[in-house]
């Protein structure tokens, strides 16, 4: 999986790449590079949850990773270290949403997809992902794709580029801080 986060004009702020075994965080105006050795670790640190790759796949994809064979009665279930509950966001019960809850049931994230709901299983547009604390707010906007394409696998690799130093990329605020830093909507 590969994201990144572009300012309104110029390169990427930051490229993250993940491949299910670790995670590269990428700043390139800086030459700097982060490796997380667990993808779940680097993620944790990126959005506040430890989900791996899989996981943050499925919430980009906007579809509920519980069946009737691992929901609870009230529609929950095990997710990436600890539990995914569907169902409308604290803000307002009009926007479909979801909570991703420690193993205690501690909500570590909100989630809301913003209608319209895409059609035909495509993906949807915007996704915006908040901490509990309310410190930190980001919208993901899907530009363009998912589309089959012939991509150099260079492009996903989690080994940093040449001419990249080890050093910290992300500070605490993680996502929101890149977000940010590149004019865009924390």
């Amino acid at each position: 999986m590969r994201l990144e986060i572009l300012p309104p004009v110029g390169g990427p702020r930051l490229v993250v790449t993940a491949d299910g075994r670790r995670l590269l965080a990428l700043d390139p105006p800086h030459r700097r590079a982060e490796i997380w050795g667990t993808a779940g670790e680097g993620v944790a640190r990126l959005l506040g949850a430890a989900v791996g790759a899989a996981e943050l796949r499925t919430l980009l994809e906007g579809k509920s990773p519980c069946s009737r064979e691992t929901s609870s009665l009230d529609g929950s279930c095990p997710f990436g270290g600890g539990i995914y509950r569907p169902g409308p966001t604290a803000d307002t019960a009009a926007i479909r949403g979801a909570v991703l809850a420690d193993a205690n049931g501690t909500p570590l994230l909100f989630v809301e997809y913003p209608p319209p709901e895409p059609a035909d299983g495509s993906w949807w547009r915007t996704i915006e992902i908040q901490r509990p604390d309310g410190r930190s707010r980001i919208r993901l906007t899907l530009a363009s794709g998912p589309t089959p394409a012939r991509l150099d696998p260079a492009l996903f690799s989690t080994d940093p580029p040449a001419g990249f130093e080890p050093g910290p990329v992300l500070g605490d605020e993680g996502l929101s801080l890149a977000v940010g830093a590149a004019g865009g909507t924390p």
